[in-house]
């Protein structure tokens, strides 16, 4: 779990595809999930989120695309937090070793909803 090949995820013990890798003659062009769009929002969401953090004084930290461990799934979440309470519990992690409090995917109109929910 700790190093996931790259734009995958763990669900019910088995690899999948999160965000397929696109190559043109043999290069990385993008990420067919990823969208220009979909990184601008990615990154808007984690500026707010630590203006809100730094200015509400509440501490933790905010994460990008970071392995956490559920029941049957290793997920990995767009954009996540994680409060100052449980960041001093697990402190530096490779897997968090659970959900994070909280956390958002970003949704394209191209993901199936069959799987956006089975990921909720």
């Amino acid at each position: 779990m700790q190093n996931p090949p790259d734009g995958t995820e763990w669900t019910d013990g088995k690899v999948i595809v999160k965000h397929p890798v696109e190559f043109v003659n043999g290069k990385v062009v993008g990420k067919r999930g990823m969208t220009a769009k979909n990184r601008r929002i990615q990154a808007r969401l984690v500026r707010y989120w630590g203006i809100y953090m730094d200015s509400s004084a509440q501490g933790g930290e905010v994460y990008v695309e970071v392995t956490c461990q559920t029941l049957k799934k290793g997920q990995i979440p767009d954009v996540s937090y994680i409060n100052p309470e449980l960041l001093a519990q697990v402190g530096e992690f490779s897997v968090l070793p659970q959900s994070f409090p909280l956390l958002a995917e970003i949704v394209s109109p191209r993901d199936f909803a069959d799987d956006v929910f089975a990921k909720a």
